[in-house]
């Protein structure tokens, strides 16, 4: 009996391609300056925007050495294999804190 419709092999393949396509699409920048037919940033709002993230990361940080210190509170004997990632998140959060690299 001969197959009718999409086939997986079929359906993947063209999953792959649109895919594909996109990317190659995104990646593209014109000489002009602009990126998809936007402007580039301004020098002021790519600060700001720069800014926002910073302070994001650092909320995101803090939230997570809160979560570290529920599961210390929670289970004791974890602390000794947290204090390592406590360790980084403080190191990550005062990175991005002092605006540094």
């Amino acid at each position: 009996m001969r197959r009718t419709g999409t086939t997986r092999r079929g359906a993947l393949t063209a999953t792959g391609a649109l895919a594909l396509g996109a990317v190659l699409t995104g990646c593209g920048e014109d000489d002009e300056g602009t990126r998809a037919g936007r402007p580039v940033l301004a020098e002021a709002e790519a600060v700001r925007a720069d800014k926002a993230l910073r302070r994001a990361a650092a909320r995101t940080g803090a939230l997570a050495l809160a979560h570290y210190d529920l599961v210390t509170e929670a289970h004791p004997d974890a602390a000794a294999g947290l204090a390592p990632l406590r360790a980084a998140v403080r190191q990550h959060i005062g990175a991005v804190s002092a605006g540094g690299p």
